[in-house]
């Protein structure tokens, strides 16, 4: 494998033998523009355009399909409702769509320029359904107490598997849920840290979710454009999903939490 950098200089250290940095193929191949991703008894549908040569933005990698199905297993709907949630690197908005589906709101799916196409139609599926809006009794989740450490990757995997076995997902008792969400979900760290100005976000008057770009490079307004996007509202949870494959963006995106971290707000702890 040939593990020089981006730029052509080596890699800092050699490889062991048999060590593994990269998937060769995705477990999930589905078919998420016809049929979706089963979450929350939504189908959260997204666009793919693989191979379009502009950038990994166009597909649907599998740590979105495993967090999708690790929201709906571990936290479930009466957790999330009402939670504003911020998916960065979104690509094509699956893991913030199955947020969505199970009740956050607003939720704002952010990448760079070219991957907003996509990201809108995400969006707009999404929008489309959410107007029902948590499941009857559901409440707005309270974010004041803490919750225990995520699961391990045998959960997540576990829930993953819920795909083909959707009562699965269900058999965890909802406080549990609940209780997942609080410590995540902390207490608000202070004023906000922000500066510069915000990226003018693409959304519908009162959609629930929302579209923005947020360049890393960039994090001060990266976090700005995220805020304004929510309404004003600084993210209870910050969604991830395969957003770093070259050592290059890992500073950019350490800087751009923290500005979000900072945030009026914004959730304390981190998983």
């Amino acid at each position: 494998m040939d593990c020089s950098r981006s730029d052509g200089s080596a890699s800092p250290r050699e490889l062991a033998d048999g060590e593994v940095l990269m998937l060769c193929d995705r477990r999930f191949p589905l078919d998420f523009e016809r049929d979706g991703l089963a979450v929350g008894g939504r189908q959260v549908r997204v666009r793919e355009t693989p191979n379009s040569g502009e950038g990994t933005a166009h597909s649907v990698w599998d740590g979105a399909v495993i967090l999708g199905k690790y929201l709906e297993h571990c936290f479930g709907r009466e957790a999330l409702c009402g939670a504003c949630v911020a998916e960065l690197g979104a690509g094509t908005g699956l893991a913030g769509c199955c947020a969505a589906a199970l009740g956050a709101s607003p939720v704002v799916l952010t990448d760079l320029p070219y991957a907003i196409p996509a990201l809108r139609f995400a969006a707009d599926a999404a929008n489309s359904w959410h107007a029902d809006g948590c499941s009857e009794g559901g409440a707005r989740a309270d974010r004041s107490a803490p919750h225990p450490a995520a699961g391990s990757r045998a959960d997540t995997d576990a829930a993953a598997a819920a795909q083909a076995s959707p009562a699965a997902a269900a058999a965890e008792p909802a406080d549990a849920r609940k209780a997942a969400l609080h410590e995540s979900c902390g207490a608000a760290t202070g004023p906000a840290g922000r500066g510069g100005s915000p990226v003018e976000p693409t959304r519908e008057k009162g959609a629930a979710v929302a579209v923005c770009v947020a360049d890393w490079n960039e994090p001060s307004d990266a976090a700005a454009a995220i805020v304004a996007a929510a309404g004003d509202a600084a993210p209870d949870v910050i969604l991830l999903a395969d957003v770093v494959w070259v050592e290059e963006l890992v500073e950019p995106l350490v800087a751009a939490l923290e500005r979000l971290a900072e945030s009026e707000g914004a959730a304390a702890s981190h998983r």
